[in-house]
């Protein structure tokens, strides 16, 4: 930036001693200007003028060795900071081509450098219709303006031509490139609008339908209101047409008038840069989608279809379908029947509900609920406490299904969590069948007479708090009295971690504590939550491994108030003192230490942090009450 007002010094005091030029172009131009304007061919220096630093070759290397995000822009007239710059990002590929990420719009190009010159021709780009206060329109106009490139701090600087400013770019991780909101397969929201928002042909004889954010509805001349919509929870990415830009293959659903609902695959190529759907292909009708997926240059489905025995209605039979590419075309390339459903199927899957009935009611924010299937036992989480149960195959069919009474610990829950606990828990225990629903998986339950809700989960990742971890007896035991690892910010959770030695215990309990406290960390404050912290005891190396009597020896006035919490005054006391003793009470349990917490006010809590000396194994439980 330095540099830029140096040149800018030099071109003023010059121009105070030279012929009156032309006047430049006012920035005024630069908001009327196209999208892709021809940038005016910049005057050679005259002796009198400094030349232009040329950059290295390792400056180009680093123009491409990440995607960049939008953070600033400065011109004569205004300069502002850019939110969201994460939506705004360019990535400088090695063979002269730009990916630009413009908002809820994506574009390509190409781009050409000569020393610290730099000329950005922008392509094709999506034109979806972003919030009132994007930048998208702005970021692309600049774009077309670019003149020179430099770097400072790290950052990378691109001057425009006429004055028009500077735009101030810094470092984004390659997710970036694709959108804030993009998963671990590159989805983002931009992405899904743009696909949302196309034409596509072949679902009906010799028509073509446009999609409006993601659905398009017709009539058959009845009441009814069919529509075909984009399934946006199951688009995969990938190069299929091996031609080293990236396409993406979506599922849409058409609901007719009648029981039928039929489900096409259709691949769009070159969908960052300029979409193109071909021609959609039936899947079938009334199916369930396990998984969708890209394979180098195949699709892979696996569904649940119709086979021998099956009405239209009752789709029983695991297939595997494989698709590619022919002549520019999707054609199907094999079908393999694999075997008729069963609740095997389900044997060792672990899942997360995401709604308790069918888009209708969505799970309560830094709430989650947990659900695994294990040799004809179900159990995870239900919020505040943790479930068991028993699964076995009903009596109407391969995907029906019956609960036995489901079993819970007894922890005492905040509202809503409550609430939504005994809801879940209720319907779960009232199942009666199963089914995939393009990757999610959703059990369906009776609501009133003739009518039907449906718990739908997703599959379960591994999270921050590594809860998927095979955990110690002692471990699992302790969760049953003081409840699993969750962010309901009152009551009790207890985390397990795999660390190395030279890790900061007092630094991962702290890290457990503010993941348990969930959103009130903010809303309250770090000030709140940190002014009772404190660390209360510490086991020293010749003490006895009796954690309940060193509890009730504890001298702080604070930590002593919360003691009979956690030991007496708990569901099940002795039980929950039992598996205290049998986790923190180890021999190898050298490093135990408890602190004190709480928001300053009401609530208040201890926190006890243990690790095993040989294997680096940590237990953390927090306790948190009013």
């Amino acid at each position: 930036m330095s540099r830029m007002l140096s040149v800018l010094f030099i071109a003023l005091f010059l121009s105070a001693c030279a012929t009156p030029a032309a006047v430049q172009p006012p920035v005024a131009a630069i908001q009327e200007a196209t999208r892709t304007p021809e940038p005016t061919i910049a005057p050679s220096p005259t002796a009198e003028e400094s030349t232009p630093v040329l950059l290295s070759g390792e400056d180009l290397i680093m123009l491409q060795t990440n995607p960049w995000q939008w953070v600033a822009f400065t011109n004569p007239v205004e300069q502002f900071s850019v939110d969201n710059p994460q939506n705004y990002v360019l990535t400088f590929n090695q063979d002269g081509t730009v990916i630009i990420l413009a908002d809820c719009n994506n574009a390509s190009g190409s781009y050409t450098t000569d020393g610290s010159s730099i000329s950005i021709q922008v392509g094709p780009m999506t034109m979806a219709a972003c919030p009132p206060d994007s930048r998208s329109d702005d970021f692309v106009k600049y774009l077309g303006f670019a003149a020179i490139y430099f770097f400072e701090d790290g950052n990378l600087f691109i001057d425009l031509f006429a004055d028009g400013g500077t735009m101030e770019f810094a470092p984004a991780d390659e997710a970036a490139a694709l959108g804030e909101e993009a998963s671990e397969t590159g989805i983002t929201d931009a992405l899904i609008n743009t696909l949302g928002n196309l034409s596509y042909s072949g679902l009906f004889p010799e028509k073509e339908i446009t999609l409006k954010d993601g659905y398009y509805e017709y009539s058959e001349g009845g009441t009814g209101t069919p529509h075909v919509q984009l399934i946006d929870r199951q688009i995969v990415l990938g190069d299929l047409n091996e031609d080293g830009v990236q396409d993406a293959v979506v599922l849409l659903e058409d609901d007719s008038e009648g029981t039928a609902r039929f489900t096409f695959l259709v691949a769009v190529l070159n969908v960052l840069t300029d979409p193109m759907p071909v021609e959609a292909i039936m899947v079938g009708d009334r199916l369930g989608v396990r998984s969708l997926a890209m394979e180098g240059p195949q699709v892979v489905a696996e569904v649940v279809t119709q086979g021998p025995g099956d009405a239209d209605c009752c789709a029983s039979w695991n297939v595997q379908v494989v698709y590619s590419l022919e002549d520019g075309q999707l054609m199907e390339q094999s079908r393999t029947e694999l075997n008729r459903i069963s609740l095997e199927d389900l044997n060792g899957t672990r899942w997360r509900l995401v709604d308790l009935n069918q888009d209708q009611e969505p799970v309560l924010p830094d709430t989650e609920i947990t659900l695994r299937f294990e040799d004809g036992q179900i159990s995870g989480f239900a919020g505040c406490n943790d479930y068991s149960g028993t699964v076995s195959t009903g009596e109407y069919g391969p995907n029906s299904m019956q609960v036995s009474p489901i079993a819970a610990t007894q922890m005492q829950c905040p509202e809503p969590v409550s609430n939504q606990e005994n809801t879940y828990l209720t319907r779960l225990g009232n199942a009666e069948s199963w089914y995939y629903d393009y990757g999610l998986l959703s059990l369906r339950y009776p609501l009133e007479e003739n009518v039907f809700g449906e718990l739908q989960f997703a599959p379960q990742e591994e999270n921050t708090m590594n809860t998927n971890q095979t955990k110690p007896k002692a471990v699992t035991e302790l969760e049953a009295a003081y409840g699993a690892p969750s962010q309901a910010g009152f009551g009790s959770a207890v985390f397990y971690e795999q660390t190395k030695s030279t890790d900061d215990l007092e630094k991962m309990a702290l890290e457990k504590y503010k993941y348990f406290v969930g959103e009130l960390w903010e809303r309250w404050g770090e000030d709140a939550w940190m002014g009772p912290w404190k660390e209360v005891y510490a086991r020293k190396g010749d003490a006895q491994h009796d954690l309940v009597a060193e509890l009730r020896g504890i001298q702080d006035l604070d930590a002593a108030i919360s003691v009979p919490m956690i030991l007496d005054n708990i569901e099940g006391a002795e039980r929950a003192r039992a598996a205290l003793s049998s986790t923190y009470d180890d021999p190898r349990m050298t490093d135990l230490r408890v602190y004190n917490l709480g928001d300053g006010g009401a609530m208040s809590g201890l926190l006890i942090a243990g690790r095993l000396e040989d294997t680096g194994e940590a237990i953390f439980l927090v306790f948190l009450l009013d």
